[in-house]
């Protein structure tokens, strides 16, 4: 592989990744940590939010030893958010060198995964990882473009984070992503307000939905928009109608 490259890291070809078997206990920590994010109230700050997510999604994750949130604002980026310490440190260091994985991620608004053992742009990353016992980083970019919203990170103890970790991620950075666009729009005035407001509680629900289906019935993220697409297609709804009515069944319990 060529030096500084940051990609996938191919792992023995025919060992299983064990940390891509579904765990029942995380599983069930990305249901509890959806459920209260779900509960937070639009009015609530976004540094709360974030935190919530870090400290709920690191329990939520097989193999994460710690989340952060880093977010870009007239194209500088902050630590905003993280579980510990070190994953606090290794955001700061990235965001004042203004590049690695987590910029990477931000800026290409996709899933950016980097073994800090092996890459060696950043020495001085590497090692504040090492110091720390981190080695993977698994950073997904936030918004869609054009947008530069920042980055969720997972930062592992292993050269990368599991496959259901990854979507997990992506489900937790949905609501990142709302809660820093609902922060980040003026007043705009009540009707165009309105609009907004629906169209970010349409998404969350989206992404609610795609959660739970993915915790219930150990589907990933392509698979559970599959399912929710053929629901909403099924009983001639919208997309966010479909969702709404799965999570309703989810609170009765009522999800094969």
């Amino acid at each position: 592989m060529p030096p500084g490259r940051r990609d996938e890291v191919p792992g023995p070809p025919d060992a299983p990744d064990p940390r891509d078997v579904p765990d029942p206990q995380e599983a069930a920590g990305l249901r509890e940590a959806l459920a209260e994010l779900g509960g937070l109230g639009h009015d609530e700050p976004l540094e709360r939010v974030l935190r919530r997510v870090v400290d709920l999604g690191v329990r939520a994750l097989h193999g994460a030893a710690a989340l952060s949130v880093t977010l870009v604002d007239a194209g500088r980026a902050a630590p905003v958010a993280s579980s510990s310490p070190a994953a606090a440190r290794l955001d700061g260091h990235q965001a004042q060198e203004d590049r690695g994985p987590v910029l990477d991620a931000a800026r290409s608004r996709g899933v950016v995964h980097a073994d800090l053992a092996r890459d060696r742009r950043d020495l001085l990353l590497s090692r504040l990882a090492d110091d720390d016992g981190l080695r993977g980083v698994t950073s997904v970019g936030l918004g869609s473009p054009p947008a530069v919203l920042g980055a969720l990170t997972a930062y592992t103890a292993a050269a990368r984070a599991g496959a259901d970790d990854v979507d997990r991620l992506k489900v937790l950075a949905s609501y990142v992503t709302v809660a820093v666009l609902r922060s980040r729009v003026p007043d705009p005035g009540a009707d165009a307000a309105a609009r907004l407001q629906a169209a970010l509680e349409a998404r969350t629900v989206v992404e609610q939905a795609k959660g739970v289906l993915m915790a219930r019935l150990g589907l990933d993220v392509a698979s559970a928009e599959a399912r929710l697409a053929d629901l909403a297609r099924v009983d001639g709804v919208t997309l966010p109608a479909a969702a709404a009515a799965l999570l309703e069944r989810a609170l009765r319990r009522d999800l094969p």
